[in-house]
């Protein structure tokens, strides 16, 4: 009875009691039940409102941590999408925000608060990331531009944690608000019972310690879940009220401590998704990739078995497994869409297979094997590119989290396999490559042999020719075995094509990756060009007038304005020679630098710093020596010009930053060999030059960075010293180009510094490979490639069947680098050249060969050069070949040297050599000029033109298709060329283009056709021929005329360059050009001016138009101008473009062109002479060169 009436309510507790209390007790009941009712409603508005604040304030820290993770992944990988997925997780956060206020009006101003500065960060971190990642910042600048990003985190983070600390303290103010409230009714009950004790205090004594127990229940329980206990056991009540109310206080704990864990789960799988990708990185092998996969997710997911399969064509082929047991059946190689490893690859989506057959692969240890509960199926795909599916078994079976987790980690895994693959096809790439070479060298050495034991066999069957009818039956078994032999040859020479052929695949292949590595050079190659354009054309309008102003025609300039004109040229040509620093250095960095070895005295270098630098130094009051040291030889070999630049670097230099005492400049041995980037060089074979200065020296820290680029001790916008730098970078490379090497000591600030200079006395000694004894091009690939010489056959009986090679220069250097840079200058001259660097090297190619001229040392390891000369000129059939002698040889006697055509004695510098390859370029057109290569294959034309050439006593050789004109040119040099452009195996467009290249443009082409040509055709051959001449009843006349006008030219030595050919300048009468108008086309306002100034000075009329465009409209409206100059790179219409829409109206196509630009490239002046241009000019534009050039067209026009 009393246990079921414990168990009763509070409500019919009190009734009892209010009946046994009747009037005093019933209120009692009252006071209580209302309080049970307020304090439920409380806590249901706790667990509404509280308590999914503390969720959203717990979500938010969360959210700000993944935020701020995926902004710097972004920034990590230069990743746009990764930031554009921050910026959707920052919006959902924002939303978030949002509902704050939405739930507790009263939290309206802190949440706008909160939202604010959650936005400011957003968006300052956005901005700083997109910047990142478009690599907007350099190094030092990052950690500058990233500071008010952290702050303003910071400032988001302190205003989120005090908006969760709030929230916790209105929770606990809540729950303190309900014990104090329990704590007053229990008060109140105990006044009201005290009223009634003598009627109900037994009763009331008992009811009080129910009601009390439940109240200490639930305080405690609401206390210990305020302080963080979410494992806290409510445990039961005894009755219906008090069982709500633990009710409610449990759903609060689990939701509090479900939270925690899901926030927990979080933390654990970005961690091992960290540890997988640090275990996938580093230089790995494909089987160290897929091993570190599989070990590591076996581990994160509790996986016991698991597989990979690489796609492989149509087929999966497992590669890699873990704990795997190989049964009877097993399928390592699966076709797409078979089983659920190949459906998960067709698909591209991860598979989740659960409640497996009994029959299924197993998990197998030592002791036993069982079948497993799930199996999980994830395809790799990088790019929208399979390559290949993980599997992965398991007993306790792969939650959501682990698939979602696996997912992710799908992509990293999937690139990191990418890159291993990358590397094995490369590797193995590579691999055949050397394998292919290898084979090839090995059939190379076969054949060989083969071919001695033939010529061996050869020999033989010579000898037997005087037994011939006695041995005729030896002979045709020997025929026989040379028969099998042959067929042999025949087997191994299509074996060696084939291997060839796969040779070449893979050299194409590796040219390819050549190519691709070469574009950055073009980058930087396009920068120097712009680069020098911006700077060159300013600099013209300051040389010009500058110029214009110093020679003071009008008599109206003082001595001190003439003198600021001087001092401002100096300038713009000192900024000039900054323009070239700078495009040195780019030849030097890219390998293009030619260093030309000449002998140099010591005296005179000595002599030539003395020059420059002592009245620079008597002007600072400070001395100046150079001392030589007596034990060094009177001269050495190295490239003069480099190496006065180098001392120049490191005298003005030390001039510049020595106020007081001396420089001095040592030219010695030096103390112990020297270490250099070729080698190392001994004391005794080398030369030290030592600049020393007791200027204000170079601290410790700053002697490495002396040498970079652009680099100074004191690169602030304060400092005292002017420069850009690049002297000792420059000096620098020089100095290893040539084989030496460049080093500085100081002892610190204010003490002095020391550069040095160390070179080998002989430049050459491993410093280039040698030039072949006589050098021969590969077999032909096409009719251009036809004009090299060919390969030398053996040697000839008779040196009367010798072929002649009249555009070929024979050069006799026993020096390899000497011979090596003569050859190449050569073919810039557009001759074919060849090496011999003995004398019997050269009697072998003179015995096989007819150069046209030959430059020969003096100086030759076997033979004296002047015996060579000798036996030149007493042989019939080389007599009359020139030879020009060169050599370092002193008093040389003119009769050992008698029949040379000039002697030219070492060391000489390039414009010598330029003047000797004119001579020779004169010499072989004159032998030319009387001869014409006709290409024609009808008979009856060929005997018409020479006929009526042979009156004129020109000599026609006769081609009847572009093979045998490609074979005539490489035996001979020709005056002009007549080409038909309908001949049986070739097109004529194209041969008139390999001809033109073939000659390098030297010898004209005529075009003799019946073909009616349009625009398009007449413009693509004018490109490549000086005429064009219709066949017609009197065409042969006007062919024998343009003919002959370009033989006479021939013989004149005097070259047209386009179009109209000018005259010589000094044949022009200055008063003819009065009064001529010329359009002036610049987009650069200073340009304008300057160049108007100056050629109105000289009598011209000048107009001027500010863009290609401008220029086609004026000449449009007035045709009437004498002569148009044409700046390159302008706006809207470019010149080259202008020029090309000129050219194509018939009123303008004899107007002479002048094109002016500031690139100063290799191929400027081909582009522009290609669109129309008769002659070019870079800029800064001289003005006397510029003034001869316009009177000269002029004159011709």
């Amino acid at each position: 009875m009393y246990n079921k009436l414990r168990n009763t309510s509070i409500k019919l507790k009190m009734t009892i009691i209010a009946m046994i209390a009747l009037i005093g007790f019933s209120s009692i009941v009252f006071s209580n039940y209302s309080f049970f009712q307020d304090t439920t409603a409380s806590l249901e508005e706790i667990q509404q409102v509280d308590l999914v604040l503390v969720q959203m304030a717990n979500d938010l820290q969360v959210g700000l941590v993944d935020v701020n993770r995926l902004f710097e992944a972004a920034m990590v990988e230069d990743d746009k999408d990764t930031l554009e997925e921050a910026l959707l997780l920052a919006k959902q956060q924002r939303q978030m925000l949002d509902q704050l206020d939405e739930l507790k009006p009263s939290l309206r101003i802190q949440a706008g608060d909160l939202l604010a500065a959650f936005e400011d960060y957003v968006e300052s971190t956005r901005r700083y990331t997109s910047d990142v990642i478009d690599d907007l910042y350099r190094s030092d600048e990052m950690y500058v531009a990233v500071a008010p990003t952290i702050a303003k985190r910071q400032a988001y983070e302190n205003l989120l944690r005090r908006f969760s600390s709030d929230i916790n303290a209105s929770f606990e103010a809540t729950m303190d608000s309900i014990r104090g409230e329990a704590e007053v009714v229990t008060q109140e009950q105990f006044v009201f019972g005290a009223m009634l004790v003598a009627l109900v205090l037994g009763a009331y004594i008992w009811l009080f310690m129910v009601v009390n127990s439940a109240m200490t229940d639930v305080i405690e329980v609401s206390g210990e879940i305020s302080d963080g206990n979410l494992d806290v056991d409510i445990g039961e009540a005894n009755s219906t009220e008090v069982k709500k109310l633990f009710a409610a206080l449990t759903i609060m704990r689990d939701r509090l401590k479900q939270q925690n864990n899901d926030a927990e789960t979080r933390s654990r799988r970005q961690e091992q998704l960290t540890h997988l990708n640090e275990a996938l990185r580093g230089e790995l092998t494909l089987n160290q990739v897929l091993d570190a996969m599989l070990t590591s997710l076996a581990g994160m997911l509790n996986s016991l078995v698991g597989a990979v399969y690489l796609c492989e064509g149509d087929e999966l082929v497992m590669r890699a497994s873990y704990a795997y047991s190989h049964r009877k059946g097993d399928r390592s190689r699966l076709q797409m869409g078979e089983s659920l490893v190949g459906q998960a690859a067709v698909e591209q989506k991860v598979f989740v297979v659960r409640d497996l057959p009994l029959d299924y692969s197993p998990i197998a240890s030592g002791l036993g094997e069982s079948t497993p509960r799930e199996v999980l199926v994830v395809p790799l795909v990088f790019n929208d590119h399979l390559l290949g599916v993980m599997e992965l078994m398991t007993f306790q079976g792969f939650s959501s989290d682990d698939v979602e987790f696996i997912s992710r980690a799908a992509e990293g895994m999937a690139i990191a396999l990418n890159s291993s693959i990358s590397r094995v096809q490369l590797a193995e790439a590579l691999e055949r490559s050397k394998q292919q070479a290898e084979a090839l060298e090995q059939q190379q050495e076969e054949l060989r042999a083969t071919n001695e034991e033939l010529e061996e066999q050869a020999a033989i069957l010579r000898s037997s020719e005087e037994s011939l009818q006695q041995q005729q039956e030896e002979l045709r078994v020997m025929n026989e075995e040379l028969e099998e032999r042959n067929r042999l040859l025949d087997r191994q020479k299509d074996e060696i094509e084939k291997n060839n052929s796969a040779l070449e695949v893979s050299r194409k292949e590796l040219q390819e990756k050549a190519r691709q590595l070469e574009m950055s050079g073009r980058y930087k190659t396009e920068f120097l060009s712009t680069m020098s354009h911006e700077l060159r054309t300013p600099l013209n309008s300051i040389l010009i007038l500058s110029q214009g102003l110093m020679e003071n025609k009008k008599t109206n300039l003082d001595e001190k304005q003439v003198e600021h004109a001087r001092v401002i040229n100096s300038s713009g040509r000192d900024l000039l020679m900054l323009i070239n620093d700078i495009l040195d250095l780019s030849k030097v960095e890219e390998g293009k630098l030619e260093i030309v070895a000449e002998s140099m005295p010591l005296a005179e270098l000595a002599s030539k710093l003395r020059g420059q630098f002592e009245a620079q130094a008597e002007s600072k009051q400070i001395g100046f020596n150079v001392n030589i040291d007596a034990q060094l030889p009177d001269s050495i070999q190295v490239d003069e010009h480099r190496l006065s630049q180098i001392l120049r670097n490191f005298i003005s230099n030390a001039l510049k930053f020595t106020h007081k005492g001396q420089v001095e400049v040592q030219i010695g041995i030096p103390q112990q060999p020297i270490a250099t980037v070729s080698g190392v060089l001994q004391a005794e074979e080398s030369i030290e030059f030592k600049v020393i200065d007791s200027g204000i020296g170079i601290p410790q820290d700053k002697l490495d960075l002396i040498f970079e680029a652009f680099q100074q001790v004191d690169g602030t916008i304060s400092r005292k010293y002017g420069g850009t730098g690049l002297g000792l970078t420059i000096s620098r490379k020089l100095a290893e180009i040539m084989g030496g090497v460049v080093q500085v000591r100081s002892e610190g600030k204010n003490r002095g510094s020391e550069f040095s200079l160390y070179l080998p006395r002989t430049f050459g000694d491993g410093q280039a490979e040698a030039a072949p004894a006589i050098e021969a091009p590969t077999p032909a690939q096409s009719l251009a490639e036809d004009l090299a010489p060919s390969r030398a056959q053996p040697e000839r009986s008779s040196q009367q069947n010798a072929p002649q090679l009249s555009n070929a220069i024979l050069i006799v250097e026993d020096d390899a680098n000497f011979s090596g840079v003569l050859k190449n200058l050569a073919e810039e001259f557009g001759f074919s050249a060849f090496c011999a660097h003995s004398v019997k090297d050269a009697l072998s190619f003179l015995s096989q060969n007819r150069p046209g001229s030959i430059i020969l040392d003096l100086g030759l390891p076997d033979a004296p050069g002047e015996r060579l000369l000798q036996q030149i000129k007493d042989d019939p059939q080389t007599k009359d070949i020139p030879v020009h002698v060169i050599s370092g040889k002193l008093n040389v006697s003119p009769s050992s040297i008698e029949g040379a055509e000039e002697f030219i004695a070492k060391p000489f510098g390039r414009d010598r050599l330029d003047q000797l390859f004119n001579d020779i370029s004169s010499e072989l057109s004159g032998l030319s000029s009387n001869r014409v290569l006709v290409i024609e294959d009808d008979v009856v034309q060929q005997e018409q033109l020479q006929r009526s050439f042979a009156e004129q006593n020109v000599v026609c050789v006769m081609a009847e298709n572009g093979k045998d004109a490609i074979k005539q040119l490489k035996q001979e040099v020709f005056g002009a060329i007549i080409l038909d452009l309908e001949l049986p195996d070739s097109d004529g467009f194209k041969l008139a283009e390999t001809l033109s290249h073939c000659t390098n443009g030297n010898t004209p082409i005529i075009i003799y056709t019946a073909r009616d040509l349009d625009k398009r055709q007449d413009a693509q051959l004018r490109k490549y021929a000086k005429r064009i001449v219709l066949k017609t009843d009197k065409s042969i006349s006007r062919l024998l005329n343009e003919t002959t006008l370009f033989l006479h030219w021939l013989q004149g030595s005097d070259k047209p360059s386009h179009g109209n050919e000018p005259e010589d300048p000094s044949t022009v009468n200055l008063n003819d050009v009065e009064g001529k108008r010329l359009l002036l086309v610049d987009d650069d306002i200073r340009n304008l001016y300057s160049l108007s100034a100056v050629l109105e000075e000289s009598g011209f009329e000048i107009a001027t138009a500010g863009t290609g465009t401008e220029a086609i409209e004026m000449l449009d409206q007035e045709p009437r101008f004498d002569l148009v100059l044409m700046d390159v790179m302008m706006p809207e219409m470019d010149g080259l473009e202008a020029m090309r829409h000129i050219r194509s109206d018939p009123r303008h196509k004899n107007l002479p062109i002048i094109a002016l630009t500031a690139k100063a490239m290799k191929d400027d002046r081909a582009r522009c002479i290609e669109a129309g241009a008769n002659d070019y000019l870079s800029k800064p534009v001289d003005t006397n060169k510029l003034k001869a050039i316009v009177k000269m067209w002029l004159g011709q026009a």
